[in-house]
């Protein structure tokens, strides 16, 4: 299935063009409901690393996200006008093979944190 994300980007501070990723969307589409994952853990270490606190805010705004139905027009806008601490990237296209695990593959290639990462078992020697 032909789907599109964007990756959700933190700037903690919004003088620089210093950018972390923090989360995924995947907008609807027809008949597929969207996704929507953002990693607590990445936000916390980054505002750790920068002696920040953590804000209710940001934990307000992560909260409203995960419940908003995302289009594609929708991301799109954001990714053009949001420019503030939480910004979008432009949606770019992907093919979904499983629609779960292909959202939760590339959560863990472009966003997630270490500790979220599951341990690699090591190859049994031959």
């Amino acid at each position: 299935m032909k789907a599109f994300l964007s990756i959700i980007k933190y700037y903690p501070d919004t003088n620089r063009e210093d950018s972390f990723s923090i989360g995924l969307i995947i907008p609807t589409i027809g008949n597929f409901p969207g996704e929507v994952k953002i990693s607590q853990h990445r936000i916390h270490r980054i505002n750790k690393a920068f002696g920040l606190k953590a804000s209710m805010l940001l934990k307000n705004y992560f909260d409203a996200i995960s419940i908003v139905d995302f289009t594609y027009e929708k991301l799109l806008y954001l990714s053009k006008y949001e420019n503030g601490s939480i910004r979008f990237s432009e949606p770019k296209a992907v093919i979904l093979t499983d629609n779960e695990h292909s959202f939760n593959d590339l959560y863990l290639k472009l966003v997630a944190d270490k500790s979220e990462q599951k341990p690699h078992k090591p190859a049994s020697a031959v």
